[in-house]
């Protein structure tokens, strides 16, 4: 870990190769999300749902969004639904 920064109920973590986001509302931390900026996370600082990565070569600007799905979620092949679900 190389930087981290809170936004009220919200954790950005800075590593070397990603950046990764946590829920700090609940009765624990909960894991939304994981992404890769540019080059490196060497420092962040987060403000409304916003977050900008930066290093030495770089800025990258991040944005928390409510009712999303990152693209690390792995789905199954098939799903199936009942009617009315």
């Amino acid at each position: 870990m190389l930087s981290v920064a809170l936004d009220g109920e919200y954790l950005w973590v800075g590593k070397w190769d990603s950046v990764a986001l946590f829920y700090l509302g609940g009765e624990t931390p909960l894991a939304l999300g994981e992404e890769d900026p540019v080059y490196s996370a060497m420092g962040i600082a987060a403000e409304g749902g916003n977050v900008v990565v930066a290093d030495w070569y770089a800025s990258t600007v991040m944005e928390r969004k409510d009712g999303l799905i990152g693209a690390e979620i792995d789905l199954p092949k098939e799903l199936f639904f009942l009617m009315g679900e």
